[in-house]
């Protein structure tokens, strides 16, 4: 995964496991996920799509800086989408 990537994350760490799932964000609109649109959260400054193309299993001590930067919660209905399309698959 690129670094500095926006994620979103999909699944939460199991009891004892310290490993969360992933949807990347690209800004290739072609890609298939869940389309959202510039300024969603602060710094996304171009549309962009989560996608399940882009999923990836990360330790949580990832997500904290500098690896990870916080950008916020991802808005309704952005975050029920990405959601159901990853519980749908």
């Amino acid at each position: 995964m690129k670094d500095d990537r926006p994620v979103v994350i999909v699944q939460s760490p199991r009891s004892g496991i310290t490993i969360v799932i992933v949807w990347a964000r690209t800004t290739d609109t072609t890609m298939k996920g869940i389309l959202t649109p510039a300024g969603v959260l602060t710094g996304l400054n171009k549309e962009g799509v989560f996608a399940p193309r882009h999923q990836h299993s990360m330790d949580i001590s990832r997500l904290r800086e500098p690896v990870c930067r916080y950008l916020g919660h991802l808005p309704e209905p952005y975050l029920s989408a990405v959601l159901n399309e990853w519980e749908s698959r």
